[in-house]
């Protein structure tokens, strides 16, 4: 089960808490505070396809780009990223922009960041390595995040066959170690 108030940093210097889960509003929303480290990581674009996206900025400057555009929002910006849009974020400093992020409908987006968060913060989430566990994610779970640079029934379709491969070796849509449960 997710846990709130339980920070996860990464070698970046981004986190994520969450601060609302899934269980908590009754499946309306999952809240968390995340803040993008200064130059930290850079989101490949991706989009939501059941779940519209909200950043309250609470400091700094957030860095979002939609349909190609990239935009800036300061502190008391509200940015609305609706599902189904792709969309990148980010901080290019020169300090981390914190926020207040929230999913509508929650689905099981609180285990998608712990996720997340969990492996970013050991390293894991590059080349390959980010791929497999993509796709395991895709193939498992209600509310993945999409790649923006491919089709969604195309990385659907690809998640249906290499998830049980990839679980032979390992891999998980949620991790015992970051979540208290695995699956």
């Amino acid at each position: 089960m997710p846990t709130i108030n339980k920070p996860f940093l990464s070698r970046s210097g981004d986190s994520t808490e969450l601060l609302e889960t899934a269980a908590m509003t009754n499946g309306r929303c999952v809240r968390a505070r995340t803040v993008f480290g200064s130059n930290g990581i850079r989101v490949p674009s991706h989009l939501h396809a059941d779940q519209d996206e909200t950043y309250e900025v609470t400091s700094g400057t957030l860095t979002y780009i939609v349909n190609g555009t990239e935009h800036l929002a300061g502190p008391g910006t509200i940015v609305q990223l609706p599902r189904g849009i792709p969309h990148q974020h980010f901080s290019e400093g020169p300090e981390p922009a914190a926020t207040i992020q929230t999913m509508k409908p929650a689905g099981d987006f609180d285990f998608v960041l712990e996720t997340l968060l969990g492996l970013g913060s050991e390293g894991r989430l590059h080349g390959l390595d980010f791929f497999v566990q993509g796709m395991v994610m895709i193939g498992r779970m209600k509310s993945p995040v999409m790649l923006a640079v491919m089709t969604i029934w195309l990385q659907r379709a690809i998640a249906r066959v290499f998830t049980p491969v990839a679980e032979l070796f390992g891999y998980r849509a949620v991790y015992k170690r970051f979540s208290c449960e695995e699956w």
